[in-house]
Order: structure tokens, then sequence, then C-alpha cells
């Protein structure tokens, strides 16, 4: 049921809020994937154990210059170069 409420377009911060701390990474990356994701949760997302979570991140364009800076060192290269564009990208 939280993968679908992830999808749910009108779900409030505080929902989306609550989701990125299900167990299923599915939720958590659908939550990461949504344009509207607040910052202050994806700077969260950037510690999450599953890659693709962190895959979102490194490339959602409202990530926190400290998420991207703690995905530079990440173990996957792909997430880590992806996060490395990103903060050359931001003012």
């Amino acid at each position: 049921m939280n993968f679908w409420a992830a999808h749910n377009r009108s779900a409030p911060p505080e929902i989306l809020a609550a989701l990125i701390e299900d167990p299923d990474w599915r939720v958590r990356h659908r939550v990461a994937g949504r344009r509207d994701c607040p910052p202050a949760l994806l700077d969260r997302l950037a510690d999450d154990p599953h890659d693709s979570v962190r895959r979102s991140v490194a490339g959602h364009p409202n990530s926190p210059r400290s998420a991207l800076a703690r995905l530079l060192d990440d173990e996957w290269a792909l997430i880590a170069e992806e996060a490395r564009a990103r903060l050359t990208e931001l003012p």
C-alpha cells in the first residue's frame, strides 16, 4: 500500500517523510524520484542502503549540495559520477 501512496501526486511532505522510512526500497526509490521531493528528504535518502535510491538522489534536481557531496564517495562509480556532475551544475 505504501508503494501506491508514494505515487500519489497529492501526498503532502509529511506523508513522504514517513514513506522514506519504509523497509521496501521500491517505496523509498519512488519518493526519491518524485519531482516534488523536498531537499531535506533527499538529503536523508543520500545515505540509503539501496543503490537505486542513492542514484535517484544523485540525479535529482532538488538534491542539496550536502547530499551530493556525500555521494561523491559512493561505492558505485556511476552514482559518484552523477553526483559529481550535478555538483558542477549547481551555482
